[in-house]
């Protein structure tokens, strides 16, 4: 490929699929709904709402049918009477969806229900319910890591529909580290989303692609450098200094590709981006990496095939790339689909 082609792809890559977790119909609620106790009553017992149930972080699952198992609030009378977090997702034709996490597991697991790993579920799942998943995922994982004010240490609530928690401290002002006379902590907390930066490294020459893999990955398994946005940082930014520190390698033009929300330990939203390599020397750092290596597209196509193979991520030993679940593996078939439009 030549640079004038190779700069045609970075500039017109192909028009990226849409990711897991991406494409949530439901219409989220609005602030003025959020602040209106009132109405989410209402909401909450219409005879039309329905109820994701979760349980350790795992949604409730219909075994055959293999969607997620949504229940009306007759059936959930005795668990909302008790002390959980209700989440008011969205509404969808007039319909309210909800989502909570209950006690006790064996009432609602039956030869037909089970709770099942979010990550499992979401490489069957229509694309629809595992967007909507991904968003009761990560707000109830929220709900769960903040049941104590970061401030001051006390207990928090739920308000605004479950976007929101507030401090329920009421403490002397000399004690808070706010404002003086202030009587009550009484900080609202919000739900967080860290930002991840996950880049495709391509070549001077545009033929090859950087992968690397971590000690603890299956034998095998390569993927794209990827890591966390650091404060006061741009995506730009975040990808050379992720690059570099992973893998040595110094980076120039930085393409945004494609993002997708990651609801997996405690929310995280993926950003993809293809990065232009200034050389092809490779430095590891043996504390980030255990080995990254420069892959040309017809490798990686069979990477691609590899990773397509059911069970392949943990039970395969062949060279091979995330399965279609994450977004590193649309990011390397877009690369390969676009390589090969341009040879």
């Amino acid at each position: 490929m030549s640079s004038a082609d190779h700069t045609t792809f970075l500039n017109n890559f192909p028009k990226p699929k849409l990711n897991t977790f991406a494409g949530n119909p439901l219409q989220r609620p609005t602030p003025t709904l959020k602040k209106n106790p009132a109405q989410l009553q209402e909401l909450l017992k219409d005879p039309k709402a329905y109820f994701l149930p979760f349980f350790n972080l795992q949604p409730l699952i219909k075994k055959e049918a293999r969607k997620l198992d949504w229940r009306k609030y007759d059936e959930l009378k005795e668990t909302l009477n008790q002390e959980c977090d209700i989440i008011l997702l969205g509404s969808l034709n007039n319909q309210p969806y909800f989502t909570l996490h209950v006690q006790n597991q064996k009432l609602f697991e039956t030869d037909e229900s089970h709770f099942q790993n979010t990550r499992a579920v979401a490489t069957y799942l229509p694309a629809e319910e595992a967007a909507i998943l991904a968003q009761a995922q990560a707000l109830l994982d929220w709900h769960k890591r903040s049941k104590f004010c970061s401030a001051c240490g006390s207990k928090t609530i739920s308000i605004e529909a479950g976007y929101k928690r507030k401090c329920t401290n009421v403490a002397r002002s000399d004690q808070l580290p706010i404002t003086q006379n202030q009587e009550t902590c009484g900080i609202e907390h919000y739900p967080r989303t860290d930002p991840v930066v996950i880049m495709l490294v391509l070549s001077p020459d545009g033929k090859k692609c950087l992968l690397g893999r971590q000690k603890r990955f299956p034998k095998g398994l390569f993927t794209c450098l990827a890591g966390f946005i650091e404060p006061g940082e741009t995506i730009e930014e975040g990808v050379r200094r992720e690059a570099e520190e992973e893998a040595g390698v110094a980076i120039g033009k930085v393409n945004y590709f494609s993002s997708q929300p990651w609801p997996m330990q405690g929310g995280q939203l993926m950003i993809g981006c293809y990065a232009h390599a200034l050389s092809v020397n490779i430095q590891v750092d043996q504390q980030e990496l255990e080995d990254a290596m420069w892959v040309d597209a017809e490798t990686l196509k069979k990477a691609i095939q590899e990773s397509l193979v059911e069970d392949s991520f943990f039970k395969s030993e062949n060279f091979r790339i995330p399965p279609p679940l994450a977004i590193a593996h649309k990011l390397c078939v877009a690369w390969v689909e676009g390589t090969n439009n341009l040879l």
